[in-house]
């Protein structure tokens, strides 16, 4: 742990670590599998040698420490650049520093911001999106291969630590399965893990074999992922928690893995009937799947249950149906997966949303909003364009291509992120065959 101090007043700081193992195609080396006291220098045996070095930030846009502030890291690899936007400030919080590198704490080559905690009785915290480009240019890179190891996620009586770490569909999270656990592991959406401290006790240093207070999220061809960093606080609290994320390979013994990778969920709507789909990559003593609704996207009732194949390595594919419940007036509902495993431990898939009601469902009419939007724009297809391959572009002022997605089978209404993108005017085009569907959107 290390100690903060200003002036008069000390603050406890606690230390996070999150350990990314970055496998490159093109980028460097592969990472060998050993570990890393935090005590021990970089040139120790048990470091892995390849992976990203953050050092030297570049406030490239913005006001520092402040939402909306861009870094620029250069040559975090030989041929990948990385930036480091703070993207959001609730409760409070405060980012004091954005690359802590003095008095030894940590790792130098980390990624290692001080978030100060918002003072409230509640969570506070800073988000951080890591976005990669090739050297020099602002061209988005893909890293083949990411994994994003939370480590020392630890806390006090009076305040506990909490990481999340969001990388999209398709990523997984692993953790220690025996002995004893300080933290709880969650998946709260599609590719979004939460890890939080459950203890209240302050760990020592910086150990990457305190297996019980990590975990670790991976996915493929990443281009960028998201990471919260904050405090769960039971008495109104200022503590200076320096968080560290450091981008070398790290090796995890005896992990367990969360049990259900899902490959797709979709929801249509045809005639009123509602009809949910969706396919996993593989399963882990899943028990059943417990399909719910909510008519608000806050409070969920169970809607049915679907008994899973339990254990696979190959695509299972699940289906359930309803007929909703509206007569002659516009509703909208939301669905999400609950997947129970065997040992009762939970996850969740991400949510997805139906209209229904109002306009003949084969008139050939996309709806987006909201307009403007902040951080994502729904999309709304008609009956005649769901469960087919649809094409979504989002074009900036000057023409440029900015977010491109084409599922391969469109549920009735379908998110797409904004969140990282400048304020501005935009086109979204839609396309399904030969029908296009556009228009404009104002980001603020």
């Amino acid at each position: 742990m290390k100690a903060i101090f200003t002036q008069t007043q000390t603050r406890v700081s606690a230390l996070v670590v999150a350990f990314i193992l970055i496998t490159q195609t093109g980028f460097g080396q592969t990472a060998q599998s050993s570990t890393q006291s935090a005590e021990d220098d970089d040139d120790s045996s048990n470091v892995l040698k390849s992976g990203l070095v953050f050092v030297d930030p570049e406030l490239k846009s913005g006001t520092a420490l402040q939402k909306g502030a861009v870094y620029l890291f250069r040559q975090v690899s030989k041929e990948l650049d990385a930036t480091v936007t703070i993207e959001d400030l609730v409760n409070g919080a405060r980012v004091t520093k954005i690359d802590d590198n003095g008095e030894k704490v940590g790792y130098r080559d980390a990624f290692q911001p001080e978030v100060k905690a918002g003072g409230i009785i509640g969570r506070s915290y800073a988000q951080f999106r890591v976005n990669f480009f090739r050297t020099g240019t602002e061209i988005p890179q893909l890293v083949q291969s990411l994994n994003a190891t939370a480590l020392d996620i630890d806390g006090s009586a009076h305040l506990k630590e909490f990481a999340d770490i969001e990388m999209g569909e398709g990523a997984k999270a692993q953790y220690k399965g025996s002995g004893l656990l300080d933290i709880s592991l969650l998946n709260l959406l599609l590719g979004k893990f939460r890890a939080e401290n459950i203890l209240g006790i302050e760990r020592d240093g910086i150990d990457t074999l305190a297996f019980g207070n990590m975990y670790t999220a991976s996915n493929t061809a990443v281009s960028g992922f998201m990471v919260r960093y904050g405090s769960v606080a039971l008495t109104p609290s200022n503590s200076a928690r320096q968080f560290s994320m450091y981008m070398k390979g790290f090796a995890y013994p005896d992990q367990i893995t969360l049990p259900v990778s899902l490959k797709s969920f979709t929801a249509e709507l045809h005639n009123s009937q509602v009809s949910l789909k969706w396919t996993s990559t593989w399963e882990k003593e899943v028990h059943y799947y417990m399909v719910e609704r909510s008519v608000d996207g806050k409070e969920y009732k169970e809607a049915g249950l679907v008994f899973a194949n339990g254990n696979s390595t190959s695509d299972q594919s699940y289906r359930f149906s309803e007929q909703s419940s509206v007569a002659g007036k516009s509703q909208v509902l939301y669905y999400r997966l609950k997947a129970v495993d065997s040992d009762r431990k939970i996850q969740y898939s991400n949510v997805r949303i139906i209209h229904v009601g109002g306009k003949d469902e084969r008139e050939v009419q996309v709806l987006m909003y909201p307009n403007p939007v902040t951080t994502q724009v729904v999309v709304t297809l008609p009956g005649g364009w769901q469960g087919k391959k649809v094409k979504y572009e989002l074009l900036n002022s000057s023409g440029q291509l900015a977010v491109r997605s084409e599922p391969g089978a469109a549920s009735q209404s379908e998110t797409i992120n904004m969140s990282g993108l400048p304020t501005g005017i935009y086109v979204l085009r839609v396309s399904c065959g030969a029908e296009t569907s556009q228009q404009k959107l104002v980001k603020r």
